[in-house]
């Protein structure tokens, strides 16, 4: 597999290719998918519920998940 390198900002800028993935599920089973994800060092995630009471996430609410 070859990849393409998009410089942007200042000198040394990269554009990283991430996959994103956007689901609805139950709280349930969010809550065993987050025990999962404990297992791998690089996927983030972030869930809110339908009212935006509920959040829960692996970063921290100032850090930064950029999805493109």
């Amino acid at each position: 597999m070859t990849f393409c390198w998009f410089r942007m900002g200042g000198p040394g800028g990269y554009v990283y290719r991430k996959a994103y993935v956007e689901f609805f599920y139950s709280a349930e089973k969010l809550n065993a998918l987050v025990e999962k994800c404990k297992a791998f060092a690089s996927p983030t995630y972030m869930a809110v519920d339908k009212e935006g009471s509920s959040w829960i996430s692996n970063v921290n609410e100032t850090g930064m998940n950029a999805v493109t």
